[in-house]
């Protein structure tokens, strides 16, 4: 029991520096490396995973920085904000998206379907064929161009 004891006391030391020495590093280390879009990417997936919108909006937008040739961000955002209701910011991050990837038939069928919500029918038309010559399922474009001339 005695020699437990010493033991004990003997290690306390030896472990409290080594605490000291690693929480003392650690901050170091952890300022040395910098954020990447990658990073930036799983941590906005990850909080939108968790509910956290705010959290994934911010770190969307910071991944968009990081990389400012990359659309995914934008894609992101742009169903983020619809649905926070947000559909001026939506429309925005549609055409950043499609400035940074014009063919990109998703970001033209959203943004036609936003365009639709707020009564801009000729834009609207126009992304969908936009959305049509990019490859987008021509039934469902068909379908939404119908429903713009309803």
């Amino acid at each position: 029991m005695k020699l437990l004891a010493y033991t004990i006391k003997s290690f306390i030391p030896i472990a409290t520096i080594f605490l000291l020495v690693l929480g003392l590093n650690t901050p170091f280390a952890y300022s040395k490396s910098k954020p990447t879009y990658a990073s930036k990417m799983q941590l906005a997936q990850l909080l939108y995973f968790n509910g956290n919108v705010d959290g994934a909006i911010n770190a969307f937008l910071y991944a968009a920085s990081l990389n400012p040739n990359a659309f995914e961000p934008h894609l992101s955002l742009v169903n983020l904000y619809v649905q926070r209701g947000e559909v001026d910011k939506a429309i925005e991050h549609c055409y950043e998206g499609i400035r940074i990837k014009p063919k990109n038939k998703d970001l033209h069928l959203v943004l036609g379907n936003l365009l639709r919500t707020q009564g801009k029918l000729t834009e609207a038309l126009e992304e969908i064929q936009k959305a049509k010559e990019a490859g987008a399922p021509e039934a469902l474009c068909e379908n939404t161009m119908g429903m713009i001339h309803l």
